[in-house]
């Protein structure tokens, strides 16, 4: 089990937030540029609810808030890092 969270950790997360970050500033559209994000971000956060169902993480006090925040960092800080 320890092999799927290093992949979610190191592969599986820069490599949607660089399609995240490369579909971001390769249209112009605003409604597609939100389709991206709502995209990467279901991916995200589908890809955590499946490691805590399958108990490959646990957390003591996860709350779906903290989570999202987390997700949403994550494609933020990609847009700051190549901005």
């Amino acid at each position: 089990m320890f092999p799927a969270y290093l992949l979610y950790r190191d592969a599986i997360i820069p490599l949607l937030v660089l399609i995240f970050v490369n579909g971001f500033y390769t249209t112009k559209g605003l409604r597609i540029r939100a389709i991206y994000f709502f995209i990467c971000f279901i991916c995200l956060h589908a890809m955590e609810v499946l490691l805590l169902q399958y108990k490959i993480i646990e957390y003591l006090k996860w709350k779906w808030l903290f989570s999202a925040i987390t997700n949403v960092g994550y494609l933020m800080m990609g847009l700051f890092i190549v901005h």
